[in-house]
């Protein structure tokens, strides 16, 4: 649906007999009284060659019949095709019915075409903060749009994925639709995966400083407290410093209060004689 946010929408009052489509239905036995006032409903039209077409409002499936001056109380919204008018009106008449999913879609394509939010509200009878929020999905990546559209995800799903940059909506968005997660498993996930980005950048703060005091390149990974600490050496010299640095510290036995399990220290070398080196400070039988 074309967008044209220079649209100024200002509200017309349009004469019942210029809208013309769809067809208008038959007037009812008893018309409601309405005035010329800011509280008559309020409905969207486009304009056509015969007149104007119904998009949205009213029920979206008949001309409203009404006692009074014969006029409708309106925004004009750009020409758009027949099947996008249809596709409105369908819309509209399915999120009157409560279907949220089609609520969602009605509230995208109307931000899509400009309505601001306010008057998206009045058109379809929903708190303006709603409107504002659903109508963010109009700017979203587009596999978040055509998921929630076809239904692929619900617009609870939406909701935390609206927050992210677009690249970031399109990987959760596949990864979601894959995995058949519920909202729930979804927001999880995303939690997860954040405390995980905030333990990688605490890990590389601590690296750095690390290895500064060694004099050393030095990388720490893990999550969630375990992991290897890992130190760069270039002679055996600066191993032996190395360890000589993280055995000066407190005498503190810690094993008392964790879980003893084994672990490994990894010691690299390139050759027989530097082997020899590190282990000449060992008494070991010849």
């Amino acid at each position: 649906m074309p967008t044209n946010r220079r649209t100024r929408w200002v509200v017309h009052w349009i004469p019942l007999d210029n809208i013309v489509e769809p067809v208008p239905a038959d007037p009812p036995d008893t018309a409601l009284p309405r005035d010329r006032s800011s509280s008559a409903p309020l409905a969207l039209l486009c304009p056509i060659d015969q007149g104007y077409a119904l998009l949205v409002g009213l029920g979206a499936n008949s001309r409203a019949v009404l006692a009074g001056d014969g006029r409708q109380r309106c925004l004009m919204a750009p020409a758009v095709s027949a099947e996008e008018r249809n596709a409105l009106r369908l819309l509209d008449m399915a999120a009157q019915r409560d279907d949220a999913h089609a609520q969602v879609e009605l509230v995208a394509r109307l931000a899509g075409l400009g309505v601001p939010g306010r008057q998206i509200a009045e058109l379809l009878a929903i708190d303006v903060s709603r409107a504002c929020r659903l109508g963010r999905l109009a700017d979203s990546h587009g596999s978040l749009k055509e998921a929630v559209f076809s239904r692929r995800l619900s617009p609870g799903h939406a909701r935390p994925l609206l927050k992210m940059p677009l690249f970031e909506q399109a990987r959760w968005v596949e990864r979601a639709i894959q995995g058949k997660w519920s909202v729930e498993t979804l927001i999880g996930a995303i939690a997860g995966e954040r405390r995980l980005t905030a333990s990688s950048a605490d890990n590389a703060s601590l690296a750095r400083q690390v290895g500064e005091v060694l004099g050393a390149n030095v990388s720490i990974e893990g999550a969630q407290g375990a992991g290897e600490l890992m130190v760069d050496w270039f002679s055996v010299e600066d191993l032996k410093q190395v360890l000589r640095r993280l055995g000066g510290g407190s005498e503190t036995q810690r094993e008392t209060i964790l879980e003893p399990r084994r672990r490994t220290l990894r010691i690299q070398f390139q050759s027989p004689d530097e082997l020899e080196d590190i282990l000449s400070g060992l008494a070991l039988a010849q």
